[in-house]
């Protein structure tokens, strides 16, 4: 199976750690796409999204910095896992947010490349610069991160690697 890959940058006048809450917590995900959600939120964790059309499990999470997913779609081919990675940097506007998504199906490209748009980045700036009164996010204090295990950038450089060739050795069989 051929795959392809999706990068996506999108600011977001929020904080890093509001805008990996909103992506993690169940509730405000679901709030936020307008489908159910449940998360999770631990290093092999699984999520559900989107109405069950998204699932998958957490490779890595590093609280306001960095989510990588081993994420499937229900168009996917059984058993096929693309790899989500999802990088918050802080920036002028608040959040640089940094997308990538490898090993995706061919096939699945251009419709993830606007759904992620149109069913995530789209929302989640709207919901997070009405909830900050379209203010600079830095006046308010951030929420408090859910618990995770840290990993240094190595680490997550070795996952993300790993990961990918999983996949794509996966796939080609």
């Amino acid at each position: 199976m051929k795959t392809g890959h999706i990068q996506q940058k999108v600011k977001i006048n929020a904080e890093p750690i509001d805008v990996y809450n909103a992506l993690t917590d169940s509730k405000t995900h679901s709030e936020i796409t307008k489908m159910k959600a449940t998360n999770n939120v631990q290093n092999g964790g699984t999520f559900e999204q989107c109405n069950g059309h998204h699932k998958g499990y957490y490779l890595l999470l590093e609280p306001g910095r960095r989510i990588i997913q081993a994420w499937h779609a229900e168009q996917f081919p059984h058993n096929h896992f693309s790899i989500a990675d999802f990088r918050f940097e802080k920036s002028k506007e608040g959040t640089k947010l940094v997308f990538n998504h490898y090993a995706v199906p061919k096939d699945s490209v251009k419709d993830l490349e606007e759904g992620w748009k149109k069913t995530y980045w789209n929302p989640l700036k709207e919901f997070l610069e009405k909830k900050n009164g379209n203010k600079k996010a830095a006046v308010k204090k951030a929420a408090p991160a859910k618990k995770a295990v840290p990993a240094k950038k190595a680490v997550a450089k070795k996952v993300v690697k790993k990961a990918v060739k999983k996949v794509a050795n996966k796939s080609s069989n």
